[in-house]
């Protein structure tokens, strides 16, 4: 190689600009054909559907639970309103904990399958 000149893909001023360029276009080849791989494979999302409605079905639930929370708010100050106002609060904190359990069932799900761990 002649002094200043550079090669295709070398790094520049490198001791071994020529390896440097074969790495260049080692790295690039190995990410077009992983990349390849990834696509061609299908994958079963049936597991992933089933939790991610699970985990959806809870949420609506939730919401209904805050919707009938908000709604005895607003009621008169009597005890047996207030009975009930308190009642719908525990409901509520009931379903958020069931909310919150599948929502970590999904995200581990989604973990694994995404990262494997």
């Amino acid at each position: 190689m002649r002094d200043g000149a550079v090669t295709r893909g070398a790094i520049p001023g490198s001791r071994n600009d020529d390896a440097n360029g074969c790495l260049s276009l080692f790295i690039a080849l190995t990410y077009k054909v992983a990349s390849t791989m990834e696509c061609a494979m299908p994958i079963d999302t049936s597991d992933l559907d089933q939790l991610q409605g699970a985990y959806k079905a809870a949420v609506e639930e939730w919401i209904a639970a805050i919707k009938l929370e908000e709604e005895l708010t607003s009621v008169n100050h009597s005890i047996a309103e207030i009975d009930k106002w308190e009642a719908a609060h525990f409901k509520e904190d009931e379903v958020r904990g069931k909310v919150l359990e599948l929502k970590k069932e999904y995200e581990d799900a989604l973990r694994k399958e995404q990262f494997g761990f």
